[in-house]
């Protein structure tokens, strides 16, 4: 029986791969693809990507700080910030949420039109969050001159 052309060679490239063991991904692209721009575009796109989130993890650190200071002001406008970097990250997202509501809720008494901007931008991010709806929900009624 005659082998189809070229079988041995595939079967023993294939036998080589494997037990080559694991090849890292950039190893294998610039053995299989050298110079190939698309794949230069990828790693710089993915380079960024990981620059925005090791800088908005930076400034989630920096906006606790803030906040464990008394400065909630500036700490909300630092995870709004690192927010704008890395709108997928869901710490920074739960974090900036978290604090916006409870700013709100320490300001609804002294002054119901800034603690509706923070629920209104907590619900913004979050629109299910249970929390921010109360609580935006409650200061409409407020200002509506009810007490229910």
């Amino acid at each position: 029986m005659r082998k189809p052309a070229g079988s041995s060679k595939s079967s023993g490239s294939a036998k080589r791969a494997i037990s080559s063991g694991p090849v890292s991904w950039p190893a294998w692209r610039d053995r299989s693809f050298p110079g190939d721009p698309e794949f230069q575009e990828l790693d710089r796109l993915a380079q960024q990507a990981l620059e925005r989130r090791a800088e908005a993890e930076r400034l989630l650190g920096l906006g606790r700080e803030a906040c464990a200071a008394g400065r909630t002001a500036e700490g909300i406008e630092t995870f709004r910030r690192a927010y704008d970097l890395d709108s997928s990250n869901s710490q920074v997202r739960t974090v900036l949420v978290e604090t916006l509501i409870e700013q709100g809720r320490v300001l609804m008494e002294s002054n119901p039109g800034s603690a509706e901007e923070l629920f209104n931008h907590a619900l913004e991010l979050e629109p299910n969050h249970a929390l921010a709806t109360g609580f935006a929900a409650a200061g409409r009624r407020s200002a509506q001159g009810g007490d229910n």
